[in-house]
């Protein structure tokens, strides 16, 4: 029986999207006739439950690390060799070469760490060309290792490697891509310092987006093809009845960080507080602890605004706080119990990258609000010309009037929201992506023959 393998050290518990995008994916490779294979970082809990058939390797000290990533998010400076040093080339003065020294030696480590963990997964069975080898977690960084763990293990040339990046290369839109010629050059020296050490290695490249896909084609080391973010099909009848005279539930999804919106939600709280918070006609519900939501609250607002403690369920409250993150359960049902769901991003840094939050809501029939010109806007442009899955915003100023909008014609957006879920969950199955992975494994094959 073949093996589908799913190699992830930044999955490191139950929580969060890297769990359940695993999760999701190997059930789906096993009811296709592949052997799960799982290796994760060594923090994931023993008492996390996998199928008693499946094979969960804990093999990785470190997960991923943001500061050591060229990218938007990252704050390394300089692309790196595989041994973690800045390469030669890259421009760096002796001086901060000195002053790098103790982030050179984590980045070492961590390097390290990945082809180690490469090698005792495969220390007593080798895996074959029949297998399925995906790496769906992978930034620059990452790709250091999994090369260094290549280029120490001659036969992992006879097979091919799927290699998938989420986080976009460049910050904002395509007119703004010229001006970023040195991030590109960054990439490109990072990407070459890897692959050119195991030239003779089949890896195919994917992106959880077209738009981050065309990103990475321009470092010019393959086709990074599109692979559609999996999610799992919230049932329609598992969504809550909800209580016509209890407030709608408008939800923000999620860790709230800057580009997902943080520093909008207290203009959004004051101006949705007249017509929407005040007459009990929605209820905010934000995954942080009272103390944070606290603190955006209008000055104003505060002795009018007070929040129970996280967890709890009062409809007499406009706004309340959930734990961040759930378990695997509690976040299912928290996505369905949402009536709407909000996402005040920031387009610019979303142009390109996927949100799995927004996935998992059109899969539960969901009604959202995102912000115009970026990836979420597109995916409910195509829909909502047909029938109002969601609301563009134009303007971040305008996310409270669009709710209100939303509100006094819930229901219609509603079974809207519903009738799409069904075409939406199909288009992104779980097993459509292994489909996707085994066919392009099928053709590689062919061609390399």
């Amino acid at each position: 029986m073949p093996r589908f393998y799913l190699i992830d050290p930044w999955l490191a518990d139950a929580r969060g999207h890297n769990y359940q995008y695993a999760l999701d994916v190997v059930t789906a490779a096993q009811e296709r006739g592949f052997q799960p294979v799982l290796a994760v970082r060594q923090t994931l809990s023993a008492d996390v439950r996998f199928p008693a058939d499946w094979r969960i390797e804990r093999l990785f000290e470190y997960g991923d690390c943001v500061r050591h990533w060229l990218g938007p998010d990252g704050r390394n400076p300089f692309p790196c060799d595989l041994n973690g040093r800045w390469l030669p080339d890259a421009g760096a003065s002796w001086l901060r070469t000195l002053f790098d020294i103790p982030a050179a030696r984590d980045r070492q480590r961590r390097i390290a760490d990945w082809s180690a963990g490469c090698a005792r997964l495969f220390a007593a069975d080798r895996p074959t060309a029949d297998d399925i080898l995906f790496m769906p977690s992978m930034s620059e960084f990452d790709l250091l290792g999994a090369a260094r763990f290549w280029r120490d293990h001659a036969w992992t040339r006879n097979l091919t490697w799927h290699l998938q990046v989420h986080f976009n290369l460049f910050v904002g839109r395509d007119a703004e891509f010229a001006t970023q010629g040195d991030r590109l050059a960054k990439f490109q020296k990072q990407f070459r310092a890897a692959l050119d050490q195991v030239p003779d290695h089949r890896v195919l490249f994917y992106a959880t987006t077209e738009a981050i896909g065309r990103q990475f084609d321009q470092l010019g080391v393959g086709h990074f093809q599109p692979l559609p973010y999996p999610v799992r099909s919230f049932a329609l009848a598992e969504r809550h009845e909800r209580d016509p005279s209890n407030p709608l539930r408008v939800t923000f999804a999620g860790a709230m960080r800057r580009e997902k919106g943080k520093k909008r939600i207290q203009e959004l709280i004051r101006a949705a507080w007249p017509a929407l918070l005040k007459p009990r006609r929605v209820q905010f519900v934000f995954q942080a602890s009272p103390k944070n939501i606290a603190r955006w609250i209008p000055s104003e607002l505060r002795r009018a605004i007070q929040i129970p403690p996280a967890g709890s369920v009062d409809p007499a409250a406009p706004i309340l706080a959930a734990p961040h993150p759930l378990d695997a359960a509690g976040y299912s049902r928290f996505i369905r119990e949402s009536d709407i769901g909000l996402f005040a991003y920031d387009a610019r840094r979303y142009f390109a990258r996927a949100s799995g939050v927004l996935c998992e809501m059109l899969s539960a029939g969901v009604p959202v609000i995102v912000p115009a010109n970026c990836w979420l806007a597109e995916q409910i442009a195509e829909p909502a010309a047909a029938g109002r899955v969601g609301i563009v915003v134009d303007d971040d100023s305008q996310f409270a009037n669009c709710l209100e909008r939303m509100v006094d014609h819930f229901e219609a957006y509603r079974r809207s929201a519903q009738t799409f879920a069904r075409d939406w969950s199909q288009r992104h199955s779980p097993s459509r992506t292994v489909e996707l992975l085994a066919d392009r494994l099928e053709h590689s094959r062919s061609q390399a023959a």
